[in-house]
């Protein structure tokens, strides 16, 4: 990577990071919704114009426009959330399993019908983290450990893998991603699940093991997120969901692992609140 790309690849981080801690300590319900919104329809923009051969464009219009009305729909309709929630990870969790035992079917063509429609999946990632900033005074400490959990995971993967990383996870799909790397970025992410929990205004109630799960879930799920979006765009040929973020692609490229983590960890910690019921 050459130094220009790593400058703006730093530069674009750090701007990312200081808008969205910002907008999350803010406090304020109606600007965390209306980052939320804008992210959301960012991804589904960027997820359809892969599924779209032809460039349909006002079809794409009117899709985000109702992702925009069911997100707004759904963050103030609570109840919701819960059964968003269980399709999510049980589709996740679906997507997890193939690429554990049936790895092939990652570098085949008519995979890609079942992961064209699946911008849907943005729905109850945000929806999800519009009802989790929404829990008192520690929502946004919720929100920030989700995301440090997500961005732990990418950071140790990366740095494990390119230390010691020497067996593919799925050389199909991603060839510089390696098991290695994918263990690394678990263990350093429930490290800094643990750290936020120690450190951060959040119920402690549960149990350790509850805890551990629970960040190496959401690790885990982050991973799965990444594949499939890689996946997606290998089959479609292109190297980024788009330019938005010089050094980093487009708004997918960085949500991917979002997407896919967001579902369980907010489900497990409304189940700790007694609010998944």
């Amino acid at each position: 990577m050459r130094t220009t790309e790593i400058f703006n690849r730093l530069m674009t981080a750090i701007i990312l990071a200081s808008i969205v801690v910002g907008v999350i300590f803010s406090f304020s319900s109606a600007i965390f919704d209306t980052l939320i919104l804008i992210v959301a329809m960012l991804c589904t923009w960027e997820w359809i114009r892969l599924a779209s051969s032809h460039r349909k464009r006002f079809i794409e219009s009117l899709l985000v426009g109702a992702m925009l009305a069911l997100i707004i729909g759904l963050i103030f309709t609570p109840v919701v959330l819960p059964y968003l929630l269980a399709a999510a990870m049980i589709w996740w969790a679906s997507l997890g399993i193939m690429l554990i035992r049936h790895r092939s079917v990652f570098s085949s063509a008519s995979w890609r019908p079942h992961v064209s429609h699946a911008w849907i999946l943005i729905l109850p990632a945000a929806a999800g983290l519009g009802g989790l900033y929404r829990l008192g005074e520690e929502g946004p400490w919720y929100v920030l450990t989700l995301l440090l959990i997500v961005w732990a995971t990418d950071t140790f993967a990366y740095v494990v893998g390119r230390s010691v990383g020497s067996h593919p996870l799925a050389a199909s799909i991603s060839p510089a991603k390696t098991v290695e790397g994918a263990v690394g970025g678990i263990i350093g992410a429930v490290l800094v699940g643990f750290v936020c929990l120690a450190s951060f205004p959040i119920p402690n109630e549960n149990t350790t093991i509850f805890w551990f799960c629970l960040f190496l879930l959401t690790s885990g799920f982050g991973i799965v997120g990444d594949l499939a979006e890689s996946a997606y765009k290998r089959f479609s040929g292109v190297k980024d969901t788009g330019r938005l973020l010089p050094g980093h692609g487009g708004m997918l490229d960085r949500m991917d692992s979002v997407l896919s983590a967001c579902p369980v960890f907010v489900a497990g910690i409304f189940y700790t609140l007694g609010q998944g019921s």
